[in-house]
């Protein structure tokens, strides 16, 4: 058995303490936890994509690469990239650069998007969001 966190780093109050973390802690803080998964033994750890409130996993490379500079051996999962949101040449460029900083730990997971707010923010109807992904796989 193989055993994978992941996250999208909602931005919310902490449900103990209702105290919200500032951006950059929040941020941090989602890094530090996949540090911690792979010193309890897990095989991975995902930050999936969200473009609209309350997440801030907007841009999964940029945060799966400070998490790769700081651990070593886990799996990195993109828990999902959604692709039909993006420009194909670009994702690919920055996941291939990732998969080799990061010595070929990244698995790149792929999906048609989620949301409405999504939709409405890259004028993507759900309907064509299928397609796009077609395309740009």
């Amino acid at each position: 058995m193989k055993l994978l966190a992941m996250t999208l780093i909602p931005y919310a109050p902490d449900p103990v303490t209702g105290i919200r973390q500032s951006i950059t802690d929040r941020l941090r803080s989602a890094v530090d936890t996949a540090i911690l998964v792979e010193q309890l033994g897990f095989d991975g750890y995902g930050v999936g994509e969200r473009h609209e409130r309350p997440y801030l996993s907007s841009s999964p490379p940029v945060i799966l690469s400070q998490i790769a500079a700081k651990t070593s051996v886990i799996r990195l999962f993109t828990t999902v990239t959604t692709l039909s949101l993006l420009d194909p040449v670009r994702a690919y460029e920055d996941y291939a650069t990732l998969d080799h900083l990061s010595d070929g730990r990244l698995d790149l997971m792929i999906g048609k998007g989620n949301g409405t707010a999504q939709a409405e923010l890259f004028h993507v109807t759900p309907e064509d969001q299928w397609e796009r992904n077609r395309e740009r796989v």
